[in-house]
Order: structure tokens, then C-alpha cells, then sequence
């Protein structure tokens, strides 16, 4: 009846996976820096999230980010410093819209990262 250690291993060998829980609210992110830089640069609500298992309820945070190249470094960097990515991450996607005007066609673009338990991160990118 031993419990796991909060770790990715205990003594004993038996693996803990944590379990993955979506976001429905701000105050469920822990990290104080990462909640700081949500609401600065996401607002402070949840929305419908990339890959949520269910469309109906908020699963995560959308941020909007600047068609300025300028403006858009700016919050990356403010992100990177305020822990946006952290031990409760568990997926990161970046999509957008591309115009080819030879083709004069658009494409959707989603560059997506998942931080897996094990400290691994996959790596997909789609296009449609």
C-alpha cells in the first residue's frame, strides 16, 4: 500500500505518471510568474483550447500575439522569463495562416509541441 514519491521515480522502481488536468481556470496555474504573464498577455479567462478532448468547456489559454515582428519578440521574451512553460505544461501550439499569392491560396499552419510526463517533447507540424 505504498504511495508513489512525487517524483518520476520512487525506490521501489514503480513509475508515477501524473495525471494531465485541463485548465478551466487562472488560479489553477501554480506558478506565480506563469500566471502573471497568462493574464498580462492572454487575458484571464480559459478558452477552448488546441487538442482539447472535449470543445464544450474551457481547456486552456489562447494568445493572441502581433503582426509586428517587433511587438511579437517582445512577449515571447516576456513568456520565456515568466515561466509560460513549465511543469505544468502539457501542449504548446503556435498556428497561423499563410498566403500564397502565386497560388493565390491560403494554408493553415500549426506548429504544435507536447511535453510529455516523461520529459520528452514531440514535435508536429500540420498544414492544411
Amino acid at each position: 500500500n505504498r504511495k508513489p514519491l512525487p517524483s518520476s521515480v520512487d525506490c521501489t522502481g514503480m513509475v508515477f505518471v501524473p495525471e494531465i488536468v485541463e485548465v478551466s481556470d487562472i488560479a489553477q496555474i501554480r506558478d506565480q510568474k506563469a500566471r502573471a504573464v497568462l493574464r498580462k498577455h492572454c487575458g484571464n479567462k480559459t478558452g477552448i483550447a488546441y487538442g482539447s478532448a472535449d470543445s464544450s468547456k474551457p481547456s486552456g489559454f489562447s494568445c493572441m500575439l502581433s503582426v509586428t515582428p517587433n511587438k511579437t519578440a517582445l512577449v515571447l521574451n516576456d513568456m520565456a522569463k515568466g515561466s509560460f512553460i513549465n511543469n505544468q505544461t502539457a501542449l504548446v501550439a503556435a498556428d497561423f495562416m499563410v498566403y500564397n499569392g502565386y497560388a493565390e491560396t491560403f494554408t493553415y499552419v500549426a506548429v504544435v509541441f507536447k511535453f510529455q510526463p516523461s520529459g520528452t517533447i514531440d514535435k508536429n507540424i500540420l498544414t492544411y
